[in-house]
């Protein structure tokens, strides 16, 4: 059985209040590292950026499929610095630097979607700073994602809960999946540690049916 977790992981390295005189970063910018893999690069980020929630240092590390990138196979085989982009629901990260031997290294800057703080606003996410956005960018949480998991009944999740969730693979339809057999109302803690100990939809039907078949006997 094997167990589902998404690679997306955020390492706070370091915190510190700022006054309410800080000014807010609009956008993110730090280094880049990457290297490439079987149809994957596994990407790590180092920034430092700020909001009106504080000032972080931030590094990051996960596996990205290379089709989600526009222009990384003709950075890949460039001789000179070139740009390529990994374009998100949340925001645009946009990469310059250079490949040698499958690996590359460079500056990324990190724009974030109007349009994308707008949905969120409407689905009651009034005032998302910087880093949370960059942080669901990073994750790939979508405001679709949000609304249904809202229709489902979970309202006002933290933005560390969302991507918590999406981490662990605690989707829509996996908590369709667990409703429809019987498990209804489970707290998000919950369905969390059943994605971290790889229990799905399959597994809990295949647990049902050894243990009708043993009532049976």
């Amino acid at each position: 059985m094997q167990k589902l977790i998404r690679s997306c992981i955020v390492a706070v390295l370091f915190f510190q209040l700022l006054t309410s005189s800080g000014a807010a970063q609009e956008t993110v910018e730090g280094r880049w590292k990457g290297e490439i893999g079987f149809s994957k690069m596994h990407l790590n980020l180092k920034s430092s950026l700020r909001s009106e929630r504080g000032h972080w240092n931030m590094s990051f590390g996960e596996d990205i499929l290379l089709k989600e990138f526009k222009g990384v196979e003709a950075a890949m085989n460039s001789a000179a610095v070139a740009e390529f982009e990994l374009p998100r629901e949340a925001g645009t990260f946009t990469f310059k630097g250079q490949f040698k031997n499958d690996k590359g290294s460079g500056d990324f800057k990190f724009a974030l979607s109007q349009n994308f703080v707008n949905n969120m606003k409407a689905l009651g996410y009034n005032k998302l700073a910087i880093d949370q956005v960059f942080h669901l960018a990073i994750c790939d949480v979508g405001a679709a994602f949000v609304k249904e998991m809202q229709a489902l009944g979970y309202n006002k999740l933290s933005i560390d809960k969302l991507v918590e969730m999406l981490i662990h693979g605690v989707t829509p339809a996996f908590v369709k999946a667990m409703t429809e057999l019987g498990y209804k109302n489970l707290s998000i803690d919950q369905l969390v540690q059943l994605r971290i100990h790889g229990v799905d939809a399959d597994y809990v039907r295949e647990m049902n049916e050894a243990l009708n078949s043993s009532n049976k006997k």
